[in-house]
């Protein structure tokens, strides 16, 4: 209970505050009733022939004391309340990811005053009414979750100075006890947020994994010759039917029993494998889960079973428990399991370690977490310190963690001990692939050749035939989009992009002509598709728009994600996107590694873009646009500006609405 105290403290004096308000409302009743009173008894006075109605007007104003009495009483006597009295929803917004099976809900809340005082009031302990009216949003909110479903809550709120990130758990871990231990640790550095006003809840949910779902069509599997597609044949064996397909791909070449054919295209030999599957791991022929898979894995001890997707930052969604086993892939999407083949192809990469499951350009380069460093195995598990010897190799002088890392070492076509050597002299391991050995020389990455150690290189400049690729172009683009009147989804339906390089980068004028296409727009239903594409074909270019970690950038993502593409470096702040970078996918003949960025100039510029005009003293100014009248049918719309009330006017602040109404 410790993590309610300073909430608690906070709910208490917010309480007391709360009486003293409804006392100096009833006082300020009470004395308004005295004052008419008083007029009305001077009215009487004036009035001589009117005795008998003065003593009327006596009786009647004594009747009225006795109804403010009563009043007064009936106001202290309150119904009886729950914690769903307490609250309401002002405004909500679902968003569905149908191709990652999750939810994106805004939920904005707002407290109600007298109703809480009097809940707690009523409860007679302010910890428990607290937790009860938290635990009933949470229930309200998370209503139709299943216990294995994964939420992340992120919830905003006026008085906070930053987010509360919940981070990512089952439905069933997260309750009011979570909430407040995240709480008091952001109150620790700021004592003013309390349980009142408007409170915004972000919440993700990603529905539990399961297989078994109908035969999927994806265009982007289609393209992928690294992934076959499974077909379930109305039996919900997708799972399984994968796993025995990735099983006879990895054995076809060794095992020449293997009717690859057949198998490869769901024929009978497929139905057969996956079936047999099932009885062994005494799992029912149907729907399977993450708890199958494991039940799989038991009875397929030689092979890791790792299921991959798409979208994430990190593709893989389960790494296996059979970590010595051959890693086998299996691509999970809208309930559903395809094999892959190749996960450098799936991945667009140039090769991928099925050791420690990372993709990398130059195996020289790549350093696996699972590769000894002494013998250079892929498998090092075996290398484990021998602490009672140490076993040195007198012709490479380097010395090896046991016996099992020795022989390693001098094994295979080309052995470790023929390659990599250590210098008597200066102890410095070094590769015979390189030049020469020279004592006190080492290569140094900035100076790109054989430097002595310990020495002190300057930034080498950009080479002539470097400078001009080098140089990128500026897009700064926007969008504007249509809400979803069916599920309040934001669908871009037009978006500007205005292009500028270093021969334009001066000229105002758009209408100026340049070597190239100085402003693009795209309008339509396939807006957003049309703008990825577009910027596919701009390598090397820089994408900026105001805002871009609040509003443009999700559509960026969410488009490049069904494209097949992740961010190949981002920059997050809570769930908003500041920075992203993407590698162009490369092809037979364009090899050359080629990339785009994406940024929000309000990490340069932090202002609304209603302020840029008296900032900067410009002519131009933003504006007012209606929003809620952008939809399907009108779009072609030609005729008078709209009601003001398509302009969202109640989500502006007191002085946004004068100025509206003024330019209104």
């Amino acid at each position: 209970m410790r993590s309610l105290s300073p909430i608690l403290n906070r709910s208490n004096q917010w309480s007391k505050k709360e009486e003293e308000r409804r006392r100096r409302k009833k006082e300020g009743r009470r004395k308004k009733k005295e004052e008419e009173e008083e007029e009305r008894d001077t009215e009487n006075d004036n009035d001589d022939d009117d005795d008998d109605d003065d003593d009327d007007d006596d009786d009647d104003d004594d009747d009225d004391d006795d109804d403010d009495d009563e009043d007064l009483g009936d106001d202290e006597e309150q119904d009886v309340l729950g914690p769903r009295d307490c609250w309401r929803i002002r405004n909500e917004r679902r968003r569905r990811i149908r191709r990652f099976q999750a939810d994106a809900d805004e939920w904005i809340l707002e407290f109600l005053d007298d109703p809480m005082a009097n809940f707690i009031r009523q409860r007679g302990n302010v910890m428990i009414a607290v937790y009860d009216i938290v635990q009933d949003i949470i229930d309200e909110l998370m209503n139709g979750f299943a216990p294995g479903d994964m939420v992340g809550v992120q919830i905003q709120h006026p008085a906070l100075r930053e987010d509360i990130y919940v981070p990512v758990m089952g439905r069933d871990q997260l309750n009011a006890n979570r909430i407040f231990a995240i709480i008091e640790i952001v109150m620790q550095s700021n004592d003013e947020f309390t349980f009142d006003g408007q409170m915004t809840f972000h919440i993700i949910r990603i529905e539990d994994m399961n297989g078994g779902n109908d035969d999927v069509i994806d265009d982007w599997v289609k393209s992928k010759v690294s992934v076959i597609r499974i077909r379930n044949n109305n039996d919900d064996m997708c799972l399984a039917r994968a796993i025995v397909t990735a099983v006879a791909h990895h054995r076809k070449k060794t095992d020449p029993t293997v009717n690859w054919n057949n198998i490869r295209k769901g024929q009978s030999e497929q139905t057969e494998l996956a079936t047999a599957l099932h009885a062994r791991a005494n799992v029912p022929i149907g729907t399977c889960g993450l708890e199958d898979i494991a039940r799989f894995e038991e009875v397929l001890p030689e092979y890791r079973i790792v299921i991959v997707t798409r979208g994430r930052t990190e593709p893989i969604i389960h790494k296996g428990s059979n970590e010595k086993g051959m890693p086998i892939f299996l691509y999970y999407h809208d309930h559903h399991f395809d094999t892959i083949t190749s996960m450098s192809g799936f991945l667009n990469r140039q090769a991928f370690c099925t050791k420690c499951l990372k993709a990398y350009k130059d195996p020289k380069w790549h350093k696996c977490l699972v590769k000894c460093q002494a013998c250079r195995t892929p498998n090092g598990q075996s290398c484990e310190e021998d602490e009672d010897a140490r076993w040195y190799c007198d012709d490479c002088h380097r010395v090896f963690k046991n016996e099992t890392c020795f022989q390693n070492h001098k094994s295979g076509r080309t052995p470790t001990c023929h390659t990599v050597r250590r210098c008597t002299e200066c102890s410095l391991t070094y590769s015979e692939s390189r030049k020469k050995h020279v004592c006190g020389m080492i290569y140094c990455q900035m100076c790109q050749k054989d430097q002595p150690k310990g020495h002190l290189c300057y930034m080498q400049p950009i080479r002539a035939s470097e400078a001009a690729d080098t140089c990128p172009d500026y897009i700064f683009f926007d969008f504007e989009s249509r809400v979803d009147e069916t599920n309040g989804r934001h669908i871009p339906n037009y978006a500007v992009a205005h292009k500028v390089c270093e021969l334009c980068v001066d000229v105002e004028d758009i209408e100026t002509p340049c070597e190239h296409e100085r402003q693009v727009i795209f309008s339509g239903n396939e807006t957003i598709e049309d703008f990825c594409k577009w910027a596919c074909s701009n390598p090397n270019s820089i994408f900026m728009a105001h805002n871009l970690k609040g509003y443009d950038g999700h559509f960026v993502v969410s488009c490049f994600s069904k494209m097949g593409m992740t961010p190949t470096s981002i920059i997050t702040n809570g769930s908003k996107i500041t920075y992203m970078e993407y590698e162009l996918p490369r092809t037979a003949r364009k090899k050359k590694v080629e990339k785009i960025v994406f940024k929000d100039s309000f990490n340069f510029i932090p202002m609304a873009l209603s302020k840029f005009s008296k900032t900067f003293g410009l002519s131009e100014e933003k504006g007012y646009f209606p929003y809620l009248f952008n939809t399907r049918e009108h779009e072609a719309y030609v005729g008078p500006w709209p009601d003001s009330s398509f302009y969202h006017p109640e989500n502006m602040d007191a002085k946004q609405t004068r100025d509206f109404d003024a330019w209104y």
